[in-house]
């Protein structure tokens, strides 16, 4: 199953949407990609702060489902997740052993 299957199931079977909800529709980071879709779609990377489609996210990496509780941006949903530039840094640094980082 894709990354992108994978967060569409997860966002329409465990959380409902709510009454309004705030959507945002970043682009992707990667250079030379320009898809750009909603934070549904889309995965914040919790290293740098950028967002990234799927296809630029590391599939071996687990996202989960932030729910804001500030009041400006109520309602809204975003997945946090690990870009594939952050995780192949992350393996640089630490190269025998990045299971800590999981």
């Amino acid at each position: 199953m894709s990354l992108f299957s994978r967060l569409s199931l997860l966002h329409h079977t465990d959380h409902p949407a709510p009454a309004n909800p705030t959507l945002i529709a970043p682009e992707c980071h990667a250079p030379d990609c320009h898809y750009d879709g909603d934070q549904y779609v889309m995965v914040k990377c919790r290293c740098c702060g950028h967002w990234f489609c799927p296809e630029h996210v590391d599939a071996e990496e687990s996202v989960r489902l932030i729910n804001t509780t500030e009041p400006a941006v109520e309602g809204l949903s975003y997945y946090l997740g690990l870009c594939l530039g952050c995780r192949g840094a992350m393996r640089q640094q630490h190269p025998t052993n990045s299971a800590w980082l999981l």
